[in-house]
């Protein structure tokens, strides 16, 4: 996953809790669990492709990329059996 603030050496700098400004209280930050940024990096590296046809950018890390992208996707996706089950009654 992606981290939602990096440094420029790409570590993850998100920071840990962050400050209310409706209730002016101090609250845990959960913007380290936005998932959606390794969607916007897969949609960006297809783009960039699509748009330069840089076959040695997807060669050497594009599609690398992409493809962890896709694991990390796999890794947290759970079957809804009801869901499954309704859509099926349908």
């Amino acid at each position: 996953m992606f981290p939602w603030q990096s440094g420029s050496e790409g570590t993850e700098e998100t920071q840990r809790v962050h400050l209310n400004p409706v209730s002016g209280r101090w609250e845990p930050d959960l913007s380290r669990n936005q998932r959606h940024v390794n969607a916007a990096i897969f949609w960006n590296i297809w783009q960039y492709f699509q748009t330069t046809h840089d076959q040695a950018f997807l060669r050497d890390c594009g599609a690398e990329m992409m493809l962890d992208i896709t694991r990390f996707w796999a890794s947290i996706a759970h079957f809804n059996r009801s869901a499954s089950v309704t859509r099926s009654m349908a």
